[in-house]
Protein backbone atom coordinates (compact mmCIF):
# COMPACT_ATOMS: atom_id res chain seq x y z
CA UNK A 1 0.00 0.00 0.00
CA UNK A 2 0.97 3.04 -0.98
CA UNK A 3 0.77 6.51 0.78
CA UNK A 4 0.80 10.05 0.28
CA UNK A 5 0.70 12.32 3.88
CA UNK A 6 0.09 15.53 3.41
CA UNK A 7 -0.33 17.81 6.31
CA UNK A 8 -0.34 21.43 7.52
CA UNK A 9 -1.59 23.09 4.20
CA UNK A 10 -3.64 25.94 6.10
CA UNK A 11 -6.10 26.43 3.13
CA UNK A 12 -7.71 29.83 3.13
CA UNK A 13 -6.88 33.48 2.79
CA UNK A 14 -5.15 32.97 -0.48
CA UNK A 15 -7.25 31.66 -3.22
CA UNK A 16 -4.89 31.86 -6.01
CA UNK A 17 -2.22 30.15 -4.08
CA UNK A 18 -4.93 27.96 -2.33
CA UNK A 19 -5.99 26.37 -5.83
CA UNK A 20 -2.70 25.76 -6.70
CA UNK A 21 -1.87 23.37 -3.72
CA UNK A 22 -4.95 21.85 -3.63
CA UNK A 23 -4.56 20.84 -7.14
CA UNK A 24 -0.71 20.04 -6.76
CA UNK A 25 -1.87 17.16 -4.12
CA UNK A 26 -4.74 15.85 -6.35
CA UNK A 27 -2.06 15.58 -9.26
CA UNK A 28 -0.19 13.14 -7.14
CA UNK A 29 -3.09 10.92 -6.52
CA UNK A 30 -1.94 8.55 -9.21
CA UNK A 31 1.37 7.63 -6.82
CA UNK A 32 -1.00 6.53 -3.97
CA UNK A 33 -3.91 4.33 -2.34
CA UNK A 34 -4.73 6.63 0.51
CA UNK A 35 -4.50 10.28 1.04
CA UNK A 36 -3.55 11.31 4.86
CA UNK A 37 -4.02 14.36 6.11
CA UNK A 38 -2.91 14.74 10.33
CA UNK A 39 -4.73 18.08 10.20
CA UNK A 40 -4.69 22.02 9.94
CA UNK A 41 -6.01 21.45 6.43
CA UNK A 42 -7.81 24.91 7.00
CA UNK A 43 -9.84 26.43 10.02
CA UNK A 44 -13.48 25.91 10.70
CA UNK A 45 -16.26 24.65 7.92
CA UNK A 46 -13.31 25.90 5.31
CA UNK A 47 -11.51 22.06 5.19
CA UNK A 48 -14.66 20.93 3.24
CA UNK A 49 -13.87 22.40 -0.32
CA UNK A 50 -10.34 20.91 -0.17
CA UNK A 51 -11.71 17.63 1.16
CA UNK A 52 -14.06 17.32 -1.84
CA UNK A 53 -11.25 18.02 -4.28
CA UNK A 54 -8.97 15.23 -2.82
CA UNK A 55 -11.95 12.56 -1.97
CA UNK A 56 -12.76 13.01 -5.86
CA UNK A 57 -8.71 12.69 -6.57
CA UNK A 58 -7.50 9.65 -4.25
CA UNK A 59 -9.15 6.10 -3.50
CA UNK A 60 -8.99 7.23 -0.33
CA UNK A 61 -8.91 9.92 2.41
CA UNK A 62 -8.03 10.14 5.92
CA UNK A 63 -8.61 12.68 7.74
CA UNK A 64 -7.65 13.62 11.22
CA UNK A 65 -8.27 17.22 12.95
CA UNK A 66 -5.61 19.39 14.19
CA UNK A 67 -5.95 22.38 16.14
CA UNK A 68 -6.61 25.03 13.53
CA UNK A 69 -9.26 23.45 12.60
CA UNK A 70 -11.12 24.43 15.74
CA UNK A 71 -10.30 27.82 15.89
CA UNK A 72 -13.20 29.76 16.53
CA UNK A 73 -14.98 26.53 17.68
CA UNK A 74 -15.50 23.91 20.56
CA UNK A 75 -14.20 20.36 20.64
CA UNK A 76 -17.82 18.87 20.65
CA UNK A 77 -19.62 20.70 18.74
CA UNK A 78 -17.07 20.75 15.72
CA UNK A 79 -16.19 16.93 16.11
CA UNK A 80 -20.19 16.20 16.13
CA UNK A 81 -20.84 19.04 12.84
CA UNK A 82 -17.33 17.43 10.63
CA UNK A 83 -18.83 13.77 11.59
CA UNK A 84 -22.55 14.62 10.07
CA UNK A 85 -20.90 16.16 7.30
CA UNK A 86 -18.61 13.17 6.20
CA UNK A 87 -21.64 10.48 6.48
CA UNK A 88 -23.87 12.66 4.48
CA UNK A 89 -21.87 14.16 2.12
CA UNK A 90 -21.80 11.91 -1.23
CA UNK A 91 -18.91 13.70 -2.19
CA UNK A 92 -16.87 12.20 0.75
CA UNK A 93 -18.28 8.56 0.96
CA UNK A 94 -14.86 7.60 0.10
CA UNK A 95 -13.00 9.53 3.11
CA UNK A 96 -12.65 8.96 6.68
CA UNK A 97 -12.88 11.49 9.81
CA UNK A 98 -10.76 10.03 12.15
CA UNK A 99 -11.67 11.21 15.91
CA UNK A 100 -10.27 8.03 18.26
CA UNK A 101 -11.96 5.86 15.58
CA UNK A 102 -10.50 2.93 13.25
CA UNK A 103 -10.82 2.02 9.75
CA UNK A 104 -9.48 -1.01 7.62
CA UNK A 105 -8.39 -0.27 4.22
CA UNK A 106 -6.65 -3.46 2.33
CA UNK A 107 -6.61 -5.42 5.54
CA UNK A 108 -4.55 -2.58 7.47
CA UNK A 109 -5.82 -1.19 10.50
CA UNK A 110 -5.99 3.28 10.67
CA UNK A 111 -6.24 4.52 14.25
CA UNK A 112 -6.65 7.97 14.24
CA UNK A 113 -6.67 11.63 16.40
CA UNK A 114 -5.79 14.86 16.78
CA UNK A 115 -3.86 13.79 20.00
CA UNK A 116 -2.75 16.82 22.26
CA UNK A 117 -0.07 17.58 24.55
CA UNK A 118 0.32 16.67 28.50
CA UNK A 119 -1.47 18.39 31.44
CA UNK A 120 1.37 16.43 33.68
CA UNK A 121 4.63 17.69 34.17
CA UNK A 122 7.11 16.41 31.55
CA UNK A 123 9.60 13.67 33.08
CA UNK A 124 13.31 15.50 32.68
CA UNK A 125 14.72 12.61 31.70
CA UNK A 126 12.41 11.72 28.86
CA UNK A 127 12.64 15.76 27.90
CA UNK A 128 16.07 16.58 28.83
CA UNK A 129 16.82 19.75 26.06
CA UNK A 130 13.73 19.25 24.37
CA UNK A 131 12.38 22.17 25.65
CA UNK A 132 13.79 24.36 28.65
CA UNK A 133 11.97 24.63 31.71
CA UNK A 134 9.36 27.41 32.00
CA UNK A 135 9.00 29.29 35.35
CA UNK A 136 5.71 30.96 34.31
CA UNK A 137 3.24 28.14 32.39
CA UNK A 138 1.01 31.19 31.79
CA UNK A 139 3.50 33.04 30.14
CA UNK A 140 4.24 30.63 27.28
CA UNK A 141 0.51 29.84 26.53
CA UNK A 142 0.16 32.97 25.21
CA UNK A 143 2.60 32.23 22.43
CA UNK A 144 0.01 29.35 21.38
CA UNK A 145 -3.54 30.97 20.13
CA UNK A 146 -5.21 27.27 20.87
CA UNK A 147 -5.83 28.85 24.89
CA UNK A 148 -7.82 31.84 23.16
CA UNK A 149 -9.35 30.26 20.11
CA UNK A 150 -10.40 27.29 20.68
CA UNK A 151 -13.60 27.40 23.03
CA UNK A 152 -13.60 25.55 26.32
CA UNK A 153 -9.92 24.55 25.26
CA UNK A 154 -9.33 24.24 29.20
CA UNK A 155 -12.40 22.85 30.11
CA UNK A 156 -14.01 19.50 30.97
CA UNK A 157 -14.50 18.55 27.59
CA UNK A 158 -11.28 20.66 25.79
CA UNK A 159 -7.96 18.98 25.10
CA UNK A 160 -7.02 16.79 28.15
CA UNK A 161 -10.35 14.89 28.15
CA UNK A 162 -9.56 14.83 23.95
CA UNK A 163 -6.09 13.41 24.75
CA UNK A 164 -6.85 10.38 27.17
CA UNK A 165 -9.49 9.53 25.04
CA UNK A 166 -7.33 9.02 22.03
CA UNK A 167 -4.47 7.12 24.32
CA UNK A 168 -7.21 5.15 25.94
CA UNK A 169 -7.95 3.77 22.68
CA UNK A 170 -4.35 2.78 21.69
CA UNK A 171 -4.23 1.60 25.06
CA UNK A 172 -7.27 -0.53 24.60
CA UNK A 173 -7.69 -1.50 20.90
CA UNK A 174 -11.13 -3.47 19.47
CA UNK A 175 -9.57 -6.17 17.95
CA UNK A 176 -5.55 -5.98 17.52
CA UNK A 177 -3.02 -2.95 17.40
CA UNK A 178 -3.27 -0.68 14.95
CA UNK A 179 -0.76 -0.91 12.06
CA UNK A 180 -0.42 2.86 11.12
CA UNK A 181 -1.70 5.64 13.34
CA UNK A 182 -2.45 9.03 12.63
CA UNK A 183 -2.14 12.24 15.01
CA UNK A 184 -1.32 16.07 14.64
CA UNK A 185 1.04 16.00 17.46
CA UNK A 186 4.18 14.11 18.44
CA UNK A 187 4.41 10.80 19.49
CA UNK A 188 8.29 10.78 20.57
CA UNK A 189 10.58 13.60 21.27
CA UNK A 190 12.80 12.31 18.05
CA UNK A 191 10.42 14.03 16.11
CA UNK A 192 11.22 17.20 17.43
CA UNK A 193 13.78 18.55 14.73
CA UNK A 194 16.76 19.80 15.77
CA UNK A 195 16.82 23.63 15.26
CA UNK A 196 13.74 23.46 17.54
CA UNK A 197 15.01 21.49 20.53
CA UNK A 198 15.25 23.60 23.62
CA UNK A 199 12.32 25.60 22.75
CA UNK A 200 9.79 26.44 25.31
CA UNK A 201 6.94 25.93 23.31
CA UNK A 202 7.49 22.10 21.98
CA UNK A 203 5.63 20.79 25.09
CA UNK A 204 2.89 21.90 23.94
CA UNK A 205 2.86 20.48 20.44
CA UNK A 206 4.30 16.64 21.83
CA UNK A 207 3.07 13.82 23.82
CA UNK A 208 5.33 11.93 26.47
CA UNK A 209 2.00 9.45 27.49
CA UNK A 210 2.23 8.63 23.67
CA UNK A 211 5.99 8.10 23.90
CA UNK A 212 5.63 5.53 26.71
CA UNK A 213 2.97 3.77 25.04
CA UNK A 214 5.02 3.04 21.94
CA UNK A 215 7.87 2.05 24.08
CA UNK A 216 5.80 -0.40 26.12
CA UNK A 217 3.67 -1.98 23.09
CA UNK A 218 4.17 -5.23 22.39
CA UNK A 219 3.18 -4.37 18.68
CA UNK A 220 3.74 -0.84 18.12
CA UNK A 221 2.44 0.23 14.82
CA UNK A 222 4.41 -0.27 11.65
CA UNK A 223 3.99 3.36 11.01
CA UNK A 224 3.08 6.93 13.31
Amino acid sequence: MKLNIVSDLHVGGHPHYDKQLIQAVCDDSEHADVLIIPGDLSVGESVLEPLRAFSEAYKHVLFVCGNHELWGEGFPEYRTWLSYEFARDPALKNSFFLEHGHCTIQDTLFYGGTMWFSDEAANPARTSGMYDAVPNDEYIKRMVPDFDLIKRFEGEYGHGHSNKSFLNGLRHPLDRAPDVVISHHMPHNQAIMPQFAGSAINKFFYCPEAQDLLEEMENPPKLW
